[in-house]
């Protein structure tokens, strides 16, 4: 019987991987350049897009996608993933998976598509689902094929074609053709892309055709700007359009912003009791800033975020009553209401678009499109300017955070749309400070320390203060990453400002902490791993350094010496300054104790690659200089 199952499984192993097809060879591996084969996890074999737009609210995309994986780590790349929702309808789906020689070996049937809802966690109503396949076929290598239709219902936003959105990823061949009606208008910009669109008319229509063959692998470099700014793209825009039989132009920023505008309007509706409750509220306040933090903290107590994306209203904010009435609503119905509360006051306020993301996205300021995921709250003053994230119960007031910051947003006006730039942070807003009292032992040494976080580094530290207290406790010894130490006790203390600050206060164990040599004890200078500046291991440069943000770190260490010790040799203390920021180790002798005080500051910027051995230098130099050590002699 077990000799039955075993051929039974043979066959079926032998049936999955024969050709399905001998007569249809495509896609083999020995077919693709070596150059496209090297430091690559996959290769696009060919990607064609095909727009076909027939009216500013109709068009149909068709797609051939195909991708042949050489590495373990580029499997993803084989998966189909593709949204829908009221406006987007997914059909002909078709897909083929090959050998490493060309053979099909599966043919992809429509009970492997599978068909998920897109509704998140934190969603109540949302319309978004995904269609999904991943190939049976593992193999590595291996080709996959597909092949798929999407017709749009509105084209507020045309699909942009980047053929290449990874890195170590090669393009055999790409190509995206545009098809309209002669008298259709529509903008297009290109990126990193020389060549320029074929254009012919036939049959009273438009073509436009883009092409990239043969475009070798990126290489993922330390301190590079993001993917997208750097490979080749070309993003399409309409002029006008139509979403859900609201009409609309994005010609300029400003008759886009006029659209929101129109969608938002009369949505302010409150009931007569409910603003003269705020009004009541915001009675007693010194001046309008005080009435603008009064108003938000009722709002912050009062609602919570819950993701709406039903047809239009992944556009258009629910009104302000039914935020007050439910208590909950998404970004543009919390931004709406909040407005609507400073409206209560006679408070001026500008419901803005923001493309929000911890890691700056490209912005294409001077073409005039759809590329905002989010909606924030601009609030001018005579003397100041107040930006308000009305999506979370924690922010502080008047915080924008790494998730929004220094960035171009549309503000919705009473004349349209404005491009407005969000604040950014100094490297002393965005700073890490530490104090530490070490007290060396040849067994257990005890450190007590104060780490202050404010800006970015205020945002990274938020999740592990929202945690309760096991998880806290966790992240807590993966941030501070010393090996052979224990955490006695710790603690969290907020600071709630303008520039918001989180304070760790933690006793510590170290166990081995000193090195004992021939009655010498060697200290480390930097009890911590350092994670601000990552070793760069190229001596090369292919792309621009990028530092998306200034920042400084300062840490002050107090090492008390043990009993019969004294200092033999500490490090001279040393200066690097460069255009790229700068940096001092400063080591001095108190009594029995000894003051190291270590500052970095990293200037935020591009700057050009001819200067890579200039910023190599000063990065290796930094690390070596956290390398340094502290000798102590027994007496």
């Amino acid at each position: 019987m077990m000799r039955t199952n075993i051929i039974s499984g043979l066959a079926a192993l032998i049936f999955l991987i024969q050709p399905v097809c001998s007569k249809e060879i495509k896609y083999r591996l020995s077919d693709v350049s070596n150059e496209l084969k090297q430091n690559v996890k996959a290769v696009i074999r060919n990607h064609s897009v095909e727009l076909e737009i027939f009216s500013p609210e109709q068009a149909v995309k068709r797609v051939i996608y195909a991708v042949t994986v050489l590495k373990d780590n580029g499997m993803d790349k084989a998966n189909f993933m593709q949204f829908y929702n009221k406006f987007i309808t997914i059909s002909k789906i078709h897909g083929t998976v090959y050998n490493k020689d060309g053979e099909p070996v599966q043919r992809i049937s429509g009970d492997e598509i599978l068909d998920y809802s897109a509704i998140s966690g934190f969603s109540l109503y949302q319309d978004s689902r995904v269609k999904f396949i991943q190939p049976k076929y593992r193999i590595v290598p291996f080709t996959v094929e597909y092949t798929y239709e999407i017709k749009y219902d509105g084209l507020l936003s045309f699909p942009e074609w980047m053929p290449c959105e990874d890195y170590n990823i090669s393009v055999e061949q790409s190509s995206v053709t545009i098809i309209t009606p002669s008298a259709y208008k529509f903008r297009y910009k290109e990126m990193n892309l020389n060549a320029q669109p074929e254009i012919l008319e036939k049959n009273q229509k438009k073509i436009y055709k883009w092409h990239l063959v043969s475009f070798p692998a990126l290489s993922k470099e330390e301190y590079s700007l993001p993917v997208t700014a750097i490979v080749p793209a070309v993003y399409f825009a309409p002029t006008d359009f139509v979403m859900d039989k609201y009409p609309g132009n994005c010609e300029t920023w400003e008759s886009f912003g006029n659209w929101f505008r129109s969608l938002n309007e009369g949505k302010n509706n409150l009931t007569e009791e409910r603003r003269k409750e705020i009004r009541n509220l915001v009675n007693g306040a010194e001046n309008d800033r005080d009435k603008i933090r009064i108003l938000y903290q009722y709002m912050q107590n009062r609602t919570r975020y819950v993701s709406i994306q039903l047809g239009i209203g992944g556009w258009q904010p629910f009104d302000a009553a039914v935020v007050d009435k439910t208590g909950y609503g998404d970004c543009k119905a919390l931004t709406n209401y909040m407005k609507t509360l400073l409206e209560c006051a006679g408070i001026r306020s500008y419901y803005t678009l923001v493309n929000a993301g911890r890691d700056k996205n490209v912005f294409l300021s001077d073409f005039p499109s759809n590329q905002f995921n989010h909606v924030i709250l601009f609030v001018p003053l005579k003397e100041d300017t107040v930006w308000l994230e009305c999506t979370s119960q924690h922010s502080p007031f008047g915080y924008l955070g790494t998730f929004t910051d220094d960035r171009d947003v549309l503000v919705i006006s009473e004349s349209g749309g404005v491009l407005v730039r969000t604040p950014s942070f100094s490297s002393e807003e965005n700073s890490k400070t530490s104090s530490m009292e070490v007290k060396i032992s040849k067994g257990i040494s005890l450190v007590n320390l104060c780490i202050s976080y404010s800006g970015m580094f205020y945002d990274e530290m938020m999740p592990v203060f929202m945690d309760d207290f096991e998880g806290r406790k966790k992240k807590v010894e993966n941030i501070l990453n010393v090996q052979n130490s224990d955490i006695r006790s710790f603690e969290f203390r907020q600071v709630r400002e303008k520039i918001p600050a989180l304070k760790l206060v933690a006793a510590m164990e170290f166990r081995n902490l000193s090195t004992e040599v021939n009655k010498r004890l060697i200290i480390p200078v930097t009890l911590f791993k350092r994670t601000e500046i990552p070793s760069l291991s190229a001596r090369e440069r292919r792309s621009d350094i990028y530092i998306e943000r200034s920042f400084s770190v300062c840490d002050s260490l107090r090492f008390v010496l043990p009993e019969h010790y004294q200092m033999e040799q500490i490090p001279e203390n040393r200066q690097l300054v460069s255009p790229y920021g700068k940096y001092t180790l400063e080591l001095s002798k108190d009594g029995n104790q000894i003051l190291a005080i270590r500052k970095l500051v990293l200037n935020k910027g591009i700057y050009p690659r001819q200067g890579y051995d200039r910023f190599y230098s000063f990065i290796d130099n930094i690390n070596k200089l956290d390398n340094s050590k502290i000798i102590l002699q027994n007496e």
